[in-house]
């Protein structure tokens, strides 16, 4: 009897493990689709949990170090695990193109801003136009 409490105990700790990697994986697809829409405050809240699944993945990941789990719960976690570093791939893609996206937007505005006359030759009726990145 003594023999089951540990197995249950790490089959809780590495069931909470794999629904925390599918979790990150869905905040992973929130990121991503709160950059393609330019959504700030989703983006924020998904970073946010983002970083509560990690830490609570590497607190996890240390309990399960050195277990013995089985071999359908270690296969289901290590499928997870690769999706994760899949859409974790494509995530950096996206974040690395938008920053790009963002800097180019940026010194295209300066560029606009440092070619506009300045604004104290301009009428004030006629400073209509504005940029922001």
């Amino acid at each position: 009897m003594s023999t089951q409490a540990p197995i249950s105990q790490q089959n809780a700790t590495a069931l909470s493990y794999l629904r925390d990697v599918n979790a990150l994986r869905g905040e992973l697809e929130t990121a991503m689709l709160a950059i393609s829409g330019n959504r700030l405050p989703v983006l924020e809240e998904s970073l946010w949990r983002q970083q509560v699944l990690c830490t609570s993945l590497k607190h996890l990941s240390h309990s399960l170090a050195g277990q013995d789990l089985d071999s359908p719960l270690r296969i289901r976690i290590r499928e997870a695990s690769l999706a994760l570093q899949q859409l974790n791939r494509s995530y950096f893609f996206l974040v690395q193109q938008s920053s790009a996206s963002t800097d180019l937007l940026f010194r295209l505005c300066r560029g606009y801003q440092d070619a506009a006359p300045s604004p104290s030759l301009i009428p004030a009726s006629s400073q209509t136009w504005s940029c922001e990145a």
